[in-house]
């Protein structure tokens, strides 16, 4: 655990004074996410160096994997900043680790199996078929995407769009 390790050798001290919400939640959960990815992997040491992790990005309602960093976008157009919602960055990192992992290191080819692992790697940490609750800043309801409602099956809702038919395949793993 990383924080065992920190502990035992530096002084850190997250607080409202000299860091966001948003540095603090990107920070845990990458943590988090990478912890998981050892226990499933654990002698993949692709990612066993720190990732850049931008917050508060221009734009809204959305994070992205740009092939060496993960980046999120600060809050607005009705959504919460996504580097506050830990299932983001757990998805955004399962695409750095689908880099890394797939095809040699040279990543998913597949579109839609890149956005499907990238939801079950969020989808195995939290064990919930939820993805992204609180994303909407005023209907705490409101997810990125469910698992357990609303099912996609293949073929009749596959319509060539990488998030949408990637539901079908990370449903599958859901169920």
């Amino acid at each position: 655990d990383i924080f065992q390790n920190l502990a035992a050798t530096n002084n850190i001290i997250f607080d409202n004074s000299n860091s966001t919400i948003q540095e603090r939640t990107a920070y845990q959960a990458v943590n988090n996410i990478h912890d998981h990815l050892k226990v499933v992997f654990p002698t993949f040491t692709g990612l066993d160096t720190p990732i850049e992790t931008n917050i508060d990005e221009a734009g809204s309602c959305n994070a992205f994997f740009d092939g060496s960093s993960i980046n999120f976008y600060a809050e607005g157009g009705g959504c919460n900043a996504t580097a506050k919602i830990p299932d983001v960055v757990y998805h955004e990192y399962g695409h750095a680790i689908n880099a890394g992992r797939y095809n040699s290191g040279s990543g998913m080819w597949n579109g839609a199996l890149n956005e499907a692992f990238a939801d079950i790697w969020a989808l195995s940490i939290t064990n919930s078929p939820i993805l992204g609750a609180g994303w909407d800043l005023v209907d705490p309801t409101i997810s990125v995407r469910r698992y357990d409602q609303n099912r996609k099956v293949y073929p009749q809702d596959l319509v060539a769009e990488v998030h949408a038919d990637g539901e079908i395949i990370a449903g599958a793993f859901w169920d």
